[in-house]
């Protein structure tokens, strides 16, 4: 197997030619930025992910770090961890743009080492294929994501994270890159489909970085302090509240947002690597690889290993059969 790996800057690139100037820039330079080719993709590509899709609304958080910039202040008070987030990113780069160029070349020699493709493999089906990796980097917020087969880095993001830090994120998001067609519920049940593919989606992406990066979740803002080793102590009480949710919603019908359970404080991270932890001991790593890629798998799993080591079960009768219906599966 061939690993390929399409590495661009252009966005960096972009970043750098207009920030990189002792005048003083006003907003339209700014939206010159925006509407660069790079930023134009970066938008569509990842601006829903945060509800933000809008140019103006990136042009303002923009601005708004460039003027703390400008007056030498650290002082973020945007509420909001998305924005926030944006805000610290494009202000880190600011303070150190000098060395924007020297970050870069760093970032891509440890890329280039592909140190983190073992441990991606590791949690996926044997893939006989060549793999061909593309992978962008921006300034737009300590994040990194896939979208429409390009992992998205941030620069700033990546610079503040150790060698095996941001070798355990590459091999999380190289994880979802490669992983095959999701499995996907019957139309209607989108609601319930999102959240069940979040779980297993980042649990099991999770197993290839959590113990590295963890930390990155309440560092970085997303994550109230205390939650996550809340979260880790205690799976089963967390579980039990979304397998709640989950069955209100399926056989009672009501009104629930069960994504909303998951990514508040992000505790989907924490609960899906717990998930897939507990799979991975009970059964072993190739019964939770054959999980990748298969949401109603990776529940019914670990429901089949609660039921194993504690002789009980999260999920009624009524709510498996209602979850095999939606799902078509006869598993």
């Amino acid at each position: 197997m061939k690993v390929s790996i399409n590495f661009k800057t252009d966005g960096v690139i972009d970043f750098y030619n207009i920030f990189n100037t002792k005048n003083i820039l006003k907003k339209k330079d700014i939206v010159n930025l925006f509407d660069k080719y790079s930023y134009e993709k970066l938008l569509e590509l990842f601006g829903k992910n945060v509800d933000l899709i809008e140019k103006d609304q990136w042009i303002n958080l923009f601005h708004k770090a460039y003027i703390l910039y400008l007056n030498n202040s650290k002082e973020n008070v945007e509420e909001n961890p998305v924005k926030s987030s944006i805000i610290q990113s494009v202000l880190w780069t600011l303070n150190n743009i000098e060395n924007l160029n020297k970050n870069v070349d760093r970032i891509e020699k440890i890329i280039n080492r592909q140190a983190f493709i073992k441990e991606t493999l590791k949690y996926l089906p044997n893939i006989n294929s060549d793999i061909e990796i593309n992978i962008e980097l921006y300034v737009f917020m300590y994040n990194a994501c896939v979208e429409k087969s390009v992992v998205l880095l941030d620069v700033s993001f990546a610079t503040l994270l150790t060698e095996d830090q941001l070798n355990a994120l590459l091999s999380h998001e190289l994880h979802h890159y490669l992983k095959e067609n999701c499995q996907k519920p019957k139309k209607g049940y989108n609601e319930v489909g999102k959240a069940l593919f979040a779980l297993e989606n980042e649990g099991i992406a999770d197993m290839c970085s959590f113990k590295d990066i963890c930390f990155i979740y309440e560092y970085f803002g997303f994550m109230e302090k205390g939650i996550l080793k809340d979260c880790l102590e205690n799976p089963d009480r967390y579980m039990r509240e979304f397998i709640k949710l989950l069955r209100d919603k399926l056989i009672l019908n009501k009104d629930i947002k069960l994504n909303n359970f998951l990514m508040t404080n992000q505790i989907v991270h924490p609960l899906g690597y717990s998930i897939a932890k507990y799979i991975e001991n009970t059964f072993g790593i190739d019964e939770l690889r054959n999980c990748a890629g298969k949401p109603l798998n990776f529940l019914l799993k670990y429901n089949d290993a609660v039921k194993k080591n504690l002789h009980k079960e999260l999920l009624d009768q009524e709510t498996i059969q209602k979850l095999k219906e939606i799902y078509d599966e006869n598993i």
